[in-house]
């Protein structure tokens, strides 16, 4: 089975994106696993860049976007749904009540 949008990450990835382009009759489409935050903005970045997109794009637009990040999470509070902390198990099992 091939990945693609319809039936989420490819076989032997367990959790983690897909990503779809169609612009007329070309698709393109990427599966990857979400190890770490850096290896999924460099995938996320590297299939903008297959899509056509020019790198000087891509980098301007990744900065314009954790200007925004920077300046919303100035403004709001960083607290972890305590559910997905517990799914998750972020913290200490003496920490989660």
């Amino acid at each position: 089975m091939q990945p693609d949008a319809n039936h989420g990450i490819s076989p032997g990835l367990h959790q983690g994106y897909t990503l779809s382009y169609r612009c007329g009759d070309y698709v393109t489409t990427i599966a990857f696993d979400d190890r770490d935050c850096s290896s999924v903005i460099s995938n996320v970045a590297n299939f903008l860049l297959g899509c056509g997109f020019s790198p000087n794009n891509v980098i301007e637009c990744m900065a314009d976007t954790s200007e925004n990040l920077d300046s919303a999470w100035r403004v709001r509070s960083t607290e972890i749904d305590p559910e997905i902390a517990r799914k998750w198990d972020l913290f200490e099992s003496s920490e989660v009540a």
